[in-house]
């Protein structure tokens, strides 16, 4: 067992089970559990370190997302005018609409389009928004800005109770030049940018916190 010196906090011996914390927990405990002292091993930092990890929070972030989601461009048009793009990849997602005591295609057509059954259509609505943003949400994961070429598929069973199945399909792309979104849409995709590489990171700094906590057998 190699001893490489004593923590400067507690005059412990580091050693190869026992080291001075990295700057990766420092900036945990630093967010999380504020202390006076950050020169900090796995003996004296350790329980530090582990409040800190307890704490972790995605409240003030994700929160923050989902109103900046709404600027995400969903676009029909295969190839929006003006638009510098570059193709990521296909993108798909669907959700299932419950249509409970309306019978999702035993309604007649003045029923559902002649303002007779507004509870239908509420679903239907609610369930393209619930589609959507899954869709913005793995194009976002991909590494996207927009998506193009947008379809949207609905088909369903009959009977009481029936089931509508809403599909989206379409191309993620990297809109490079975003100034043609206008100035108000471009400042909420860069903001948005802003919050997943930061929601990113905190969900990269808690892996590296139990990847590091059962190497030193803090947990």
């Amino acid at each position: 067992m190699a001893d490489t010196g004593r923590c400067p906090t507690c005059n412990k011996p580091i050693d190869d089970k026992h080291v001075m914390l990295p700057e990766n927990m420092i900036e945990l405990i630093k967010r999380f559990a504020p202390a006076d002292n950050y020169a900090l091993c796995t003996r004296c930092g350790g329980g530090k370190l582990y409040t800190a990890s307890t704490r972790i929070s995605f409240s003030g972030i994700d929160t923050d997302i989902e109103p900046l989601k709404a600027s995400f461009p969903l676009l029909t048009l295969p190839i929006p005018p003006g638009w510098e793009y570059d193709p990521i990849t296909f993108v798909a997602e669907n959700v299932v609409v419950g249509a409970g005591s309306f019978t999702a295609f035993g309604a007649s057509v003045s029923e559902v389009f002649g303002g007779e059954a507004p509870e239908f259509m509420i679903k239907i609505r609610k369930g393209i928004e619930a589609c959507s943003v899954r869709l913005i949400t793995k194009a976002i994961e991909a590494g996207a800005n927009a998506v193009i070429d947008l379809s949207i598929n609905q088909s369903g069973n009959g009977g009481a109770g029936g089931l509508i199945m809403i599909g989206m399909t379409g191309t993620a792309v990297r809109l490079n030049n975003l100034e043609v979104l206008g100035e108000s849409r471009m400042n909420d995709l860069r903001k948005l940018k802003e919050k997943l590489d930061a929601l990113n990171h905190l969900e990269a700094l808690r892996t590296e916190y139990q990847a590091f906590s059962r190497q030193y057998k803090l947990i």
